[in-house]
């Protein structure tokens, strides 16, 4: 069996052709935003990334021990949405459609693709257009990117990808993902603000927005989470582990409690659904 390891190396977006290595070192700006009357203070981050990597944030699961943090935000989704109805499910903030792709490999494997089609097609918004139009292309991947689908999918990675060499790589993946129809048939990219991205007027509704809050400035922040108040009750936000995490100060956990959300899971990625 193969273990999850270690993603690929972080990197920042200054734009939509200019990314540069860091060590971890962010442009942050105090900022205050008034949520419901509370007046709270984060850490915004001037900075724009459009890092991800293929099921993110398992790796940083601590009460995951056995690499089950996905299968776990997926059973407690599962749960609390109504059985054999039309799903709706948007992942915002996409960034090269990595985290689309997982969403639909991880469906497919755990309800077989019939069953799982009621999700389809995954709504997938970035406001970087570069970036949606390459994901619908191709995602580099690596080496632990590889591993991580492979073990979240039983070995099935040809049954989603053409697996070949980054030629001209610059930044070192060291291999380029074509997706095949298992997973463009159910997917559509589209450039997207978030704010946009968040006019949403369906129901039954699984929205991922994760890893992006501390990048929004403080007019955008409460516009966004004034939409999120306005979703259906049968909404569930899933947020990341940069949105909580105590280095940043980032408190959406209160924030979308204060929005009318509860939670469902917690570890490395947080789950919350609208309140009825």
């Amino acid at each position: 069996m193969i273990t999850p390891v270690s993603p690929k190396m972080y990197n920042l977006n200054f734009g939509s052709n200019s990314i540069v290595k860091t060590n971890g070192k962010f442009g942050n700006q105090r900022t205050l935003v008034n949520i419901n009357g509370n007046e709270y203070e984060y850490n915004h981050n001037q900075h724009v990334s459009n890092y991800t990597f293929f099921f993110r944030d398992i790796l940083a699961a601590p009460f995951d021990k056995n690499h089950k943090g996905w299968e776990r935000l997926f059973d407690v989704i599962l749960k609390n949405l109504p059985k054999d109805e039309k799903i709706n499910f948007y992942d915002i903030a996409c960034s090269d459609g990595s985290e689309a792709y997982s969403v639909i490999m991880t469906l497919n494997e755990r309800l077989g693709e019939e069953e799982a089609k009621r999700f389809y097609p995954i709504h997938a918004t970035d406001c970087d257009g570069n970036i949606i139009q390459n994901a619908k292309k191709y995602v580099f991947a690596s080496k632990s990117d590889i591993d991580n689908i492979r073990y979240y999918t039983s070995e099935n990675l040809d049954t989603y990808f053409k697996k070949q060499k980054a030629e001209g790589d610059e930044y070192n993946y060291g291999y380029k993902l074509k997706p095949k129809n298992t997973l463009r048939d159910f997917v559509e990219f589209e450039q997207k603000d978030i704010l946009d991205a968040l006019d949403i007027q369906t129901e039954n509704n699984v929205i991922m927005c994760r890893n992006v809050w501390p990048y929004l400035d403080a007019e955008k922040f409460t516009k966004a989470i004034e939409k999120l108040k306005q979703m259906p009750k049968s909404t569930i936000v899933v947020i990341g582990e940069y949105d909580i995490c105590s280095a940043n100060k980032t408190f959406m956990p209160i924030v979308l409690q204060d929005a009318g959300y509860y939670p469902l899971y917690h570890g490395s990625v947080l789950a919350y659904k609208k309140a009825d």
